[in-house]
């Protein structure tokens, strides 16, 4: 299914996250999934959210740069295998995986 991802950029300093956090979590927004990437001096969070447009609303008014992306999701059973079969699928229509 086609979702959209928020990345949002933020300084790499302690609480940071804990602060972006905290604005998600006083406004009801219930993270789903979340990866980040950093840096000495900054990070990306991205992120899927139960409430996409509102959160991005939110995060954009405390501040944060942040921005949308559609990206597939994909649910897959936890056992050894499971990713490799959907990568499989993917890899045969030329899609990569970023």
């Amino acid at each position: 299914m086609s979702v959209q991802q928020i990345s949002v950029f933020l300084e790499n300093k302690s609480g940071a996250f804990a602060d972006l956090t905290k604005i998600l979590s006083g406004n009801k927004i219930n993270l789903r999934a979340v990866s980040l990437a950093e840096t000495s001096e900054f990070g990306i969070v991205r992120m899927i959210v139960d409430d996409v447009f509102s959160a991005a609303t939110i995060l954009k008014d405390s501040g944060y740069i942040a921005r949308l992306t559609p990206v597939v999701g994909v649910d897959i059973a936890d056992n050894p295998g499971s990713l490799e079969k959907v990568i499989e699928v993917l890899n045969s229509v030329g899609i990569d995986v970023d």
